[in-house]
């Protein structure tokens, strides 16, 4: 074992200025904790609330709300939605709770409804009905729901390996 002061110097000469960039790590962690937390706040807030944060998966309703873009949806009470309003509601029959987010083409205040269409869409959507509404979009941040955008493709596309394992392995036993 060396003593300390027999120590090649050179070695302490790899490191230049290791403290002055242990602090500069140290704020950039702080900050990237700090933002976490910023969020975790503002989404609990946002549930709390009945406010949604959803991601545009689709085309339909471009370019007024690109593929993406991070929607800002919040309740309210369907007699308070008008014609042009993009509203989020519930697909009917579909076999999970799939949300729609298209815009408002007419209203049916008699029978509760809502005529809705995409605005790339050439024809309306099937009527919906008040109580399937979940909200109003009330703001749209373009990219930033490109996280959950690739989730859902990761997903999807897992899904499908795992659905088509079964028969390569059954394919491959013929």
């Amino acid at each position: 074992m060396q003593p300390l002061e027999n120590l090649d110097i050179e070695f302490f000469n790899a490191f230049p200025n290791t403290p002055a960039r242990s602090r500069k790590s140290g704020r950039i962690a702080t900050g990237l904790i700090a933002l976490l937390a910023l969020v975790a706040v503002a989404a609990a807030v946002c549930k709390l609330a009945g406010v949604q944060l959803r991601a545009v998966l689709t085309g339909s309703m471009e370019p007024d709300l690109p593929v993406g873009s991070l929607l800002v949806i919040v309740p309210v009470a369907p007699e308070k939605i008008g014609i042009g309003d993009d509203v989020a509601y519930y697909l009917a029959g579909a076999a999970e709770k799939t949300v729609v987010t298209h815009r408002v083409v007419g209203i049916d205040t008699a029978r509760r409804m809502l005529a809705t269409k995409g605005v790339a869409n050439t024809s309306t959507d099937p009527p919906v009905p008040y109580e399937d509404v979940t909200g109003v979009v009330r703001l749209r941040i373009p990219w930033l729901g490109m996280p959950a955008l690739w989730a859902v493709l990761l997903h999807t596309n897992a899904q499908n390996e795992s659905n088509q394992a079964p028969k390569k392995a059954l394919a491959s036993h013929a």
